[in-house]
């Protein structure tokens, strides 16, 4: 639809009964984005709110998802709130550009995540969780250990691995507490966007987080600044994009836009993955039976030794856990865009500057789109037969253009990883701990995950 129509008519009534009452939503929110939804939510097909001068749209059903993030996707860019939260960190990288720049940044970023690459990164992860599966070795049975502390370590490493071919020593360790402290500072929640306010009022990313942003940058900086001359393709990351020509120009990137796409491969190499296992031995832990068929698998296909990527297709069960997993537990449980022009989605019209949500988190536990949604049931992908779920109905990693590149690597490094270590070990929560799922912009366990270690004979 043309930008300059004037819509005449309220997008939809007013669906205070899937949200809490608008200005509490926006409290609520700011701890935890999930959090605002009602029961009626999750049998809603679309959902509308006004808030204070802006529609908020929360696009809740397979096609709608498809027009949003697929068909009409150039009419949904990310919202300036994400952008605001991050670009102290990723500038003006893919995770948040829009139009040509983020064509050009697609184009080039694509061999990095060729299935080639993505094998041989595969040594650095079974190596890494190796080593890990060692330390925890030397603990006393029984010992506690901060699984969520744990992963991200374990991912970190290897992303940075993946990323220019070293361990980074005592700059990987700057990197990544960096990151640690970004993050905890971490919202998408922008006021100002929600309520329509001109942008003067929002809300910048505190100190602490520019802080953050700057000591990971220099980082990164030095060691492509080490490297611009030397264009040896050492099969990592940087190698990649270093190397690469946008096919249409003809042109590479430069030192800043390098920069700003390994901030973006960073933060979103290691954060997922490491949240996905963190939910993975959770659940499992929940689920003896889920627990007996994944160890008789692994033992199986493993006999002793550590995953590779060669396994990879015949963990057909712990790839199928990973899945639910994932369904259950998205690490971006919700994709916000803004409206660029006037549009019809699902029957509704929607306001040019207007708000537009998917929701993986509503989605994945919708109770129109699955059966017992809030079960975990990884047979619901290991059985061919059971898989009658809509693709727009399962977005992990989102879908259409911006679907994320690196899911691959991701579900390589999940499936490896858990595969090794319940091989290794058995994992319990402590008694009487509540574990709850909070999202700012990953959704963490809260307010963080200790497990018991048990070693398996």
């Amino acid at each position: 639809m043309s930008a300059k129509r004037k819509l005449l008519t309220p997008p939809m009534p007013s669906a205070s009964k899937h949200a809490l009452p608008p200005f509490k939503a926006l409290r609520v929110a700011k701890r935890n984005v999930i959090a605002v939804w009602t029961r009626q939510a999750y049998f809603a097909p679309f959902m509308a709110e006004k808030y204070l001068f802006r529609w908020m749209y929360v696009a809740n059903n397979p096609d709608a998802v498809r027009h949003v993030l697929v068909s009409n996707a150039a009419n949904y860019e990310k919202s300036i709130a994400v952008k605001r939260a991050l670009q102290p960190l990723v500038g003006n990288g893919m995770f948040v550009s829009n139009g040509e720049t983020w064509h050009k940044q697609r184009r080039i970023a694509i061999p990095a995540f060729h299935h080639k690459r993505i094998q041989s990164f595969g040594d650095f992860m079974s190596k890494g969780i190796e080593t890990l599966m060692e330390e925890w070795a030397k603990k006393p049975d029984g010992s506690t250990i901060a699984i969520d502390e744990e992963m991200a370590n374990i991912t970190a490493g290897v992303v940075c691995q993946a990323m220019f071919s070293e361990t980074l020593g005592e700059r990987g360790r700057i990197v990544y507490d960096g990151f640690s402290e970004y993050q905890a500072n971490l919202t998408q929640i922008d006021y100002a966007e929600m309520l329509g306010l001109p942008s003067i009022f929002s809300a910048w990313p505190s100190f602490s987080s520019r802080r953050a942003a700057k000591r990971i940058r220099q980082v990164i900086e030095e060691i492509i600044g080490d490297r611009w001359q030397d264009k040896e393709d050492r099969g990592d990351f940087l190698s990649s994009l270093l190397l690469t020509k946008d096919s249409e120009t003809g042109k590479g990137l430069s030192e800043t836009e390098i920069r700003d796409e390994m901030a973006v491969i960073f933060l979103a190499g290691h954060e997922t993955t490491a949240i996905t296992i963190c939910w993975a031995l959770y659940l499992i832990s929940q689920a003896s039976d889920v627990e007996e068929r994944l160890l008789a698998e692994v033992k199986e296909v493993l006999n002793g030794r550590t995953a590779t990527f060669a396994d990879i297709n015949n963990l057909k069960y712990t790839r199928a856990v990973v899945d639910e997993v994932l369904r259950l537990y998205p690490p971006v449980p919700v994709f916000s865009r803004t409206a660029v022009e006037d549009d019809i989605v699902d029957g509704h019209e929607i306001q040019a500057g207007s708000n537009m949500m998917v929701s993986p988190w509503l989605l994945h536990r919708h109770r129109a789109l699955w059966k017992n949604p809030n079960r975990f049931d990884p047979d619901r992908f290991f059985l061919k037969e059971k898989r009658s779920h809509s693709k727009y109905a399962y977005i992990p990693f989102g879908v259409g253009p911006r679907t994320c590149l690196g899911a691959s690597f991701a579900l390589t490094e999940a499936v490896i990883m858990l595969a090794s270590i319940v091989q290794k070990f058995s994992l319990t929560l402590p008694k009487d701990k509540d574990v709850q799922p909070v999202a700012k912009l990953s959704l963490r366990p809260h307010p963080d995950l200790p497990m018991i270690l048990h070693k398996r004979n």
